[in-house]
Protein backbone atom coordinates (compact mmCIF):
# COMPACT_ATOMS: atom_id res chain seq x y z
CA UNK A 1 0.00 0.00 0.00
CA UNK A 2 1.13 3.50 -0.71
CA UNK A 3 1.17 6.46 1.64
CA UNK A 4 -2.19 7.52 0.16
CA UNK A 5 -3.86 4.70 2.09
CA UNK A 6 -3.41 6.89 5.17
CA UNK A 7 -5.51 9.61 3.56
CA UNK A 8 -8.79 7.73 3.37
CA UNK A 9 -12.03 9.58 3.96
CA UNK A 10 -13.35 9.48 7.49
CA UNK A 11 -16.88 9.35 8.88
CA UNK A 12 -18.92 11.38 11.35
CA UNK A 13 -21.94 10.24 13.34
CA UNK A 14 -25.04 12.39 12.71
CA UNK A 15 -27.74 12.30 15.37
CA UNK A 16 -30.70 14.17 13.85
CA UNK A 17 -32.83 13.18 16.84
CA UNK A 18 -32.59 10.87 19.87
CA UNK A 19 -32.30 7.24 18.86
CA UNK A 20 -31.37 8.00 15.25
CA UNK A 21 -27.70 7.60 14.45
CA UNK A 22 -26.38 7.79 10.90
CA UNK A 23 -22.73 7.38 9.95
CA UNK A 24 -22.09 10.19 7.45
CA UNK A 25 -19.50 9.29 4.84
CA UNK A 26 -17.09 11.87 3.45
CA UNK A 27 -17.12 12.52 -0.26
CA UNK A 28 -14.07 11.27 -2.12
CA UNK A 29 -12.45 11.89 -5.48
CA UNK A 30 -14.40 8.94 -6.92
CA UNK A 31 -17.69 10.62 -5.93
CA UNK A 32 -16.93 13.55 -8.19
CA UNK A 33 -16.14 16.98 -6.88
CA UNK A 34 -18.24 19.10 -9.24
CA UNK A 35 -20.63 20.22 -6.51
CA UNK A 36 -17.87 21.14 -4.07
CA UNK A 37 -16.14 23.15 -6.78
CA UNK A 38 -19.43 24.79 -7.79
CA UNK A 39 -20.10 25.70 -4.17
CA UNK A 40 -16.70 27.28 -3.83
CA UNK A 41 -16.70 29.11 -7.15
CA UNK A 42 -20.26 30.35 -7.52
CA UNK A 43 -21.39 33.80 -6.47
CA UNK A 44 -24.99 32.99 -7.41
CA UNK A 45 -27.02 31.88 -4.36
CA UNK A 46 -29.26 29.72 -6.56
CA UNK A 47 -26.28 27.83 -7.99
CA UNK A 48 -24.84 27.45 -4.50
CA UNK A 49 -28.15 26.10 -3.21
CA UNK A 50 -28.25 23.57 -6.06
CA UNK A 51 -24.69 22.50 -5.22
CA UNK A 52 -25.56 22.08 -1.53
CA UNK A 53 -28.64 20.05 -2.46
CA UNK A 54 -26.54 17.80 -4.70
CA UNK A 55 -23.88 17.39 -1.99
CA UNK A 56 -26.57 16.42 0.54
CA UNK A 57 -28.09 13.95 -1.93
CA UNK A 58 -24.74 12.31 -2.73
CA UNK A 59 -23.80 12.15 0.93
CA UNK A 60 -27.10 10.60 2.00
CA UNK A 61 -26.95 8.01 -0.80
CA UNK A 62 -23.38 7.11 0.11
CA UNK A 63 -24.07 7.01 3.85
CA UNK A 64 -27.38 5.12 3.65
CA UNK A 65 -27.03 2.84 0.61
CA UNK A 66 -30.62 1.56 0.75
CA UNK A 67 -32.20 5.03 0.94
CA UNK A 68 -34.93 5.70 -1.61
CA UNK A 69 -35.65 8.82 -3.64
CA UNK A 70 -38.91 9.21 -1.71
CA UNK A 71 -37.09 9.12 1.63
CA UNK A 72 -34.65 11.81 0.53
CA UNK A 73 -37.44 13.99 -0.89
CA UNK A 74 -39.45 13.48 2.31
CA UNK A 75 -36.63 14.46 4.67
CA UNK A 76 -37.89 17.22 6.91
CA UNK A 77 -36.25 20.58 6.34
CA UNK A 78 -35.79 20.80 10.10
CA UNK A 79 -32.86 18.38 9.73
CA UNK A 80 -31.07 20.15 6.89
CA UNK A 81 -28.97 22.45 9.04
CA UNK A 82 -27.63 19.67 11.26
CA UNK A 83 -27.06 17.45 8.19
CA UNK A 84 -25.06 20.22 6.51
CA UNK A 85 -23.03 20.68 9.69
CA UNK A 86 -22.18 16.96 9.67
CA UNK A 87 -21.25 17.12 5.97
CA UNK A 88 -19.10 20.19 6.60
CA UNK A 89 -17.33 18.40 9.45
CA UNK A 90 -16.79 15.06 7.69
CA UNK A 91 -15.41 16.74 4.57
CA UNK A 92 -13.18 18.99 6.70
CA UNK A 93 -14.60 22.13 5.15
CA UNK A 94 -14.67 23.90 8.49
CA UNK A 95 -10.88 23.77 8.75
CA UNK A 96 -10.30 24.77 5.17
CA UNK A 97 -7.66 27.43 4.69
CA UNK A 98 -10.16 29.34 2.61
CA UNK A 99 -12.47 30.68 5.29
CA UNK A 100 -14.67 32.21 2.60
CA UNK A 101 -16.06 28.79 1.68
CA UNK A 102 -17.09 28.05 5.25
CA UNK A 103 -18.60 31.49 5.62
CA UNK A 104 -20.51 30.97 2.38
CA UNK A 105 -21.99 27.70 3.67
CA UNK A 106 -23.04 29.43 6.87
CA UNK A 107 -24.70 32.22 4.90
CA UNK A 108 -26.58 29.70 2.77
CA UNK A 109 -27.69 27.84 5.89
CA UNK A 110 -29.05 31.12 7.25
CA UNK A 111 -30.87 31.79 3.97
CA UNK A 112 -32.39 28.30 4.15
CA UNK A 113 -33.58 28.99 7.71
CA UNK A 114 -35.15 32.28 6.67
CA UNK A 115 -36.87 30.66 3.70
CA UNK A 116 -38.36 28.01 6.01
CA UNK A 117 -39.71 30.69 8.35
CA UNK A 118 -41.52 32.43 5.47
CA UNK A 119 -43.50 29.28 4.59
Amino acid sequence: MSILSKLKAKTVIWNPEPGVEIEIQALTVSDGLDELIALQMSDDPEDSFKAISAIMDKTLRKSVPDVTDEEIKGLSVSYLESLMEAITTVNDLENNRDGDKVERIKQLQQQMKEARKKK
